[in-house]
């Protein structure tokens, strides 16, 4: 198998006045063609000769340290895989911003879309040296991350979902010196978002959770919908958890309209609604339930607040028990800012 160099998803011109039509000829018909070209010729009479370019990329990584020789593979692949991305992460007449789901989470996981956007220029423009600056999703959560030369976050066992290239050859030819302008460039006027939340979808990491209880699998947001339509409910999202016996469980996050107050007869009322949408194998322990703040943006904050818990370092599957309680959602929700997020 021979590794091709991809054709650009636009024309050469089509991200000019950020990107002129000199320098994505330059880029992509030199220094792209030119890791592709020394890649086929690196891989030549080994066993990596007919294996896909991502593939090519994790066997070098994995090997290169036993095999020196690895390294000059791993950089051309990487840089190949690298640029390949690049081009699919720009659009002409870009950055409207992200939408829907991938929307909620960078509210989530970054405070706002400004918050973030202003984060990926200061990461893009300060990193030293060659490299790329990505948005990555790392245990379910947004970050931020730079790498320096070919270095890719698919050996880090990280999800990909935009990247800047800032080595120079992708605009000294415009911009010289100044980086974070063409830093800015890009991320206000050409990100592919569209990309990004594909990207997203092929993971599956944020869609509709299918829960599997005694072998019945049922999704999360036909759930919420009937939570929803109680009069005395605002807002509702619904998560699975780990279950310590039945191996999971539901957390449902509700948010009641101001003039209604949490009773016993009101969770009743939606423990029914639950039950008859996933029949008679739910159990009382089975449901836990949170009743939010006024203010609380139920969706971002519950599935934060677990992914967020799922990603810490203590957390071991001896602990996966404890999220059968409630009360420590509720106590992260009071105590921690970092995991609440409130509506203006």
């Amino acid at each position: 198998m021979t590794i091709g160099l991809p054709e650009l998803p636009y024309a050469y011109d089509a991200l000019v006045p950020v990107i002129s039509e000199a320098t994505l000829r330059t880029h992509h018909g030199k220094h792209h063609r030119g890791y592709v070209e020394k890649l086929n010729a690196l891989v030549q009479g080994t066993n990596l000769v007919d294996s896909a370019l991502d593939t090519i990329v994790q066997q070098s990584a994995a090997r290169h340290a036993a095999d020196p020789a690895m390294s000059a593979t791993f950089n051309n692949a990487a840089q190949a895989w690298n640029h390949a991305f690049y081009w699919r992460s720009l659009r002409p007449k870009g950055g409207r911003g992200p939408q829907g789901a991938l929307a909620d989470r960078i509210v989530a996981d970054f405070n706002s879309y400004a918050d973030f956007a202003a984060s990926f220029k200061s990461a893009a423009t300060a990193h030293f040296g060659s490299g790329w600056a990505w948005l990555v999703l790392d245990q379910g959560i947004l970050k931020i991350v730079t790498t320096p030369n070919a270095d890719t976050p698919i050996v880090r066992g990280q999800m990909p979902l935009l990247v800047i290239d800032v080595w120079e050859h992708a605009y000294y030819l415009d911009y010289q010196e100044r980086r974070a302008a063409y830093v800015a460039g890009v991320v206000d006027s050409l990100l592919n978002w569209e990309f990004a939340e594909s990207n997203v979808e092929r993971s599956g990491i944020w869609s509709d959770d299918v829960i599997d209880v005694s072998g019945n699998r049922f999704g999360t947001a036909a759930i919420e919908r009937a939570l929803v339509s109680h009069p005395a409910v605002a807002e509702a999202a619904v998560v699975g958890y780990p279950h310590p016996v039945k191996g999971h469980g539901i957390h449902a996050y509700v948010r009641l309209r101001t003039d209604a107050r949490p009773s016993s007869a009101l969770r009743r009322e939606l423990e029914q609604r639950v039950r008859a949408k996933i029949g008679p194998i739910a159990v009382p322990d089975i449901i836990q339930w949170a009743f939010m703040l006024p203010k609380t943006r139920v969706g971002v904050l519950a599935r934060s607040i677990l992914r967020k818990i799922a990603a810490k370092a203590d957390l071991n599957p001896a602990d996966a028990s404890s999220l059968a309680d409630s009360s420590v959602i509720n106590d992260l929700v009071r105590g921690r800012s970092d995991l609440a997020t409130t509506a203006e």
